[in-house]
Parts: structure tokens; sequence; C-alpha cells
């Protein structure tokens, strides 16, 4: 069996940690490695542990049977802009009393002016008492007023009555997630 040649092409965080996990680890020698990045500056470290370094990645192509790639741009900030879009959560929730409670109070606890969301949440078919424990923390209840099998039949029914209404965006959420407080205002951004 051929020995396992790995190559890595960019010398960024995400490979960098992949690679020195791998070599830490000892899942394979330090020369049966390939790397290659534009800035040599990254390679200097990986090259003194025995790594094969290039800036040419098709020379990792060549000498590599399993490529891992980590070309990724960085992230761009975007300005953050006014509050201005108005937000519905919803939740469809069965039988879903134990956990709907903390899920509408992170969605109200939202770092986004109170008046431009409301919280929905849409009970179906339920044998306890999500619909009051919704309503206790502060959402807007939707009954399900027609039979319905499966969440998507409740999604459908709930839109047919919410896209009516002046809102902006729409936000789908299971009844157990606990929501960042500054979901709304990057969604809005």
């Amino acid at each position: 069996m051929d020995e396992l040649i790995l190559g890595f092409i960019g010398a960024g965080n995400m490979n960098s940690a992949i690679l020195n996990g791998v070599l830490s680890q000892g899942l394979v020698a330090p020369g049966q490695v390939w790397l290659s990045n534009r800035s040599e500056g990254k390679l200097a470290s990986f090259q003194e542990r025995g790594v094969h370094t290039t800036t040419d990645n098709r020379r990792v192509a060549e000498q590599a049977g399993v490529i891992v790639l980590g070309l990724f741009r960085k992230n761009r900030e975007f300005p953050a802009a006014a509050p201005q879009k108005r937000i519905a959560a919803v939740i469809a929730a069965r039988n879903e009393a134990g956990v709907i409670g903390e899920a509408v109070r992170t969605l109200l606890a939202q770092d986004y002016p109170r008046e431009l969301f409301d919280v929905w949440v849409i009970p179906n078919n339920c044998t306890d008492d999500t619909e009051d424990v919704a309503a206790n923390a502060g959402a807007r209840v939707l009954r399900c007023a027609e039979p319905v099998s499966c969440k998507g039949d409740v999604l459908r029914f709930a839109f047919r009555h919410l896209l009516a209404m002046d809102y902006d965006a729409f936000c789908i959420f299971d009844a157990d997630n606990l929501v960042d407080p500054g979901f709304f205002r990057a969604a809005n951004d």
C-alpha cells in the first residue's frame, strides 16, 4: 500500500489548526504532508517541523493523495443598519410545554426595538399546556384551526394568516431553540 500523502492548500487558521492536530496526534509523519500558501511567512513554522512547503498550489495537488482546502475569505464587516425591518418569529409547537417558555423569552429579549417584532407560536395537536405556557411567556398565539399531520401543514396554515400582516421577514424557530439576543439586529443588517 502506498504511503498516504496529505495536502493542505492554504495555511490560514482553519488549515493550520487541522494540520497541527494531525501532526500532534501522530496520524501522519511531517514528511507525508505538503502545505501551500501564498505567503511564505505562514509556511516557515511547518517547514521547520519537516512539512513540505510551497507557494504553488499545483505542486501540492501533484504530490498529495488527499487534499484539504482552506481557501476562505475573511468575513466582511457590514455597517450596522438602523433597526427598521418588521420581523415575525414563528414557532410551530406540538407538546412543547417544557421548553416553549424559554424559547419565547429568548426571542422577546432581543436587542431590537420591541415594536418591530412579534413572536408567534402555533400550537397544534397538543395534549399538554403548550399554548398557555407560550402565551404566559409573552408570545402571540395562533390556534391551528384545521387538521394537520406535520410541521409543514402547520406552517402552511400559519403563513396563510401571517403573510397578510405587515412583516418584512419571517424567522422559523424550533420550540427548543435558545436565540442569541443579537439575532434580529444581525438579520436587519
